[in-house]
């Protein structure tokens, strides 16, 4: 399998994330380099008559999320009421929809890198994040450069509501470390908050991943 091959079909699906042809035309490269099992999965995922959930081979899960997850994905598991697949391992959570990871929920640690809350757990022998070195590695980045990701969810970070009236609701975020994102506030329910922090946390992470001019190219 060329890298640079799979690499250009994999930015023709970034800047197409709702068709479904270049999927399809990777999932037709698979099969000619020897990955049927990745691009069965990808088929079965966007076709629509397939009444069921699509759970990915474990073995067919990239690097990238690999690593995001922290060590081998233990558990794939049916999201409720959908088709999609949600793979859980000690890092966090990925979800794929239509053959590619479209969400993830993890720490921030996980997502942008910064002090392992378990580092004191390594110390004694036990798991930890980081593997005992005291910081985890963000893997925004290399995740958003090989996946069309919509939503991001921070497991560890709380919303908090600061006014509210009967028409409208305010939001920040508690002990924001991201500064491109201090001083965010969102409005309307808790639900449409936690979707404008996710769009927010989406374009840094694409900003990390893509220069500013290639960004602006592929997502406008």
């Amino acid at each position: 399998m060329d890298n640079n091959d799979r690499l250009a079909f994999v930015r023709n699906i970034l800047a197409n994330p709702a068709d479904d042809t270049p999927r399809l035309v990777y999932a037709d490269w698979l099969d000619e380099c020897g990955k049927p099992m990745l691009a069965e999965f990808i088929r079965k995922q966007i076709d629509p008559d397939t009444n069921r959930v699509c759970m990915v081979p474990l073995s067919c899960i990239d690097p990238v999320v690999e690593r995001v997850l922290d060590k081998q994905p233990h558990e794939c598991r049916r999201e409720a009421g959908n088709r999609n697949c949600a793979v859980h391992g000690d890092g966090g959570t990925v979800v794929y929809t239509r053959g590619f990871v479209a969400e993830v929920r993890l720490t921030l640690a996980a997502f942008i890198g910064g002090p392992c809350p378990e580092r004191f757990r390594g110390l004694n022998g036990e798991y930890c994040h980081c593997h005992g070195n005291g910081r985890t590695t963000g893997r925004a980045a290399e995740l958003f450069r090989e996946h069309p990701i919509e939503t991001v969810e921070i497991t560890d970070v709380a919303l908090r509501e600061i006014w509210c009236s009967a028409t409208d609701m305010t939001w920040y975020i508690a002990d924001q470390p991201l500064p491109k994102l201090v001083g965010l506030v969102m409005h309307g329910s808790r639900d449409a908050a936690r979707k404008c922090y996710s769009d927010a946390l989406v374009a840094h992470a694409r900003a990390l991943a893509f220069p500013v001019a290639e960004a602006e190219a592929r997502f406008g």
